[in-house]
């Protein structure tokens, strides 16, 4: 799950992109996922604001501790559910996401993140 908090009011919210790519367990090559036209559906968005303690009260459990929704304005929390990404378990996930800009959708903000799993 990814927090999204506007860092200027007049292009938010940001567009949703439907390309991500990963990699898993140390491979060096990303695999792009076009999450729209995948037709084995490895990877979901959910959207969720504000409202994400009545709407996914599961997903607020694990993020209460860290960040305060009534604190900001207007956020966005992004959860990825992905399966099937892998043939083995994944210990270490490389993921590359962006979302576009509202006002100018030639420009998309990509981020790289890493991360272990833990068991």
């Amino acid at each position: 799950m990814f927090v999204v908090p506007p860092i200027d009011e007049r292009h938010f919210p940001p567009v949703l992109s439907m390309a991500m790519s990963c990699a898993v367990n140390g491979d060096t090559t990303l695999q792009r996922i076009d999450i729209g036209n995948d037709p084995l559906r490895r990877v979901q968005i959910e959207v969720f604001g504000k409202d994400i303690a009545m709407k996914a009260p599961h997903l607020y459990a694990r993020i209460k501790d860290k960040i305060d929704p009534k604190a900001y304005k207007d956020l966005r929390f992004l959860f990825f559910r992905m399966r099937n990404i892998s043939d083995t378990a994944v210990r270490e996930i490389e993921l590359v996401y962006g979302l576009w800009e509202k006002d100018d959708l030639e420009t998309r903000v990509e981020r790289h993140f890493k991360a272990e799993i833990a068991d």
